[in-house]
């Protein structure tokens, strides 16, 4: 069902990125990939991301992203399990994801990259 690629983001207050930014560079060296409000570090197939939050609380939360090849496949399968999606599929500039939380209340994030992202 996957495609390998795993996610982390955490998601920062507004004020607090930079600092938060470079509390793991210094544990992790320098990030794959930097922009204004966002950095991922790229760890094996794991990739974890830091992105500046919008408001305080952050509108955007932590969670957990698992790829997944067919993404509208991988909603059916799970929803046939019982599973209800806090958010069906959605479009982005970057592929499509839907959203799910765990028994504890963790969120959890399906995707589908498109081609050459």
């Amino acid at each position: 069902m996957g495609n390998n690629t795993t996610e982390i983001s955490i998601v920062t207050k507004p004020d607090m990125f930079s600092e938060v930014l470079s509390f793991y560079k210094n544990i992790l060296g320098e990030p794959d990939s930097e922009g204004e409000r966002k950095a991922m570090f790229r760890i094996g197939t794991l990739e974890f991301y830091i992105h500046q939050g919008d408001a305080d609380p952050p509108s955007f939360r932590d969670h957990f992203g698992f790829g997944m090849e067919d993404l509208d496949a991988a909603c059916q399968d799970v929803k046939s399990r019982g599973i209800v999606l806090d958010a069906e599929p959605k479009e982005y500039y970057w592929g499509k994801s839907a959203y799910l939380t765990d028994p504890e209340g963790r969120e959890l994030e399906l995707m589908q990259e498109q081609e050459g992202t």
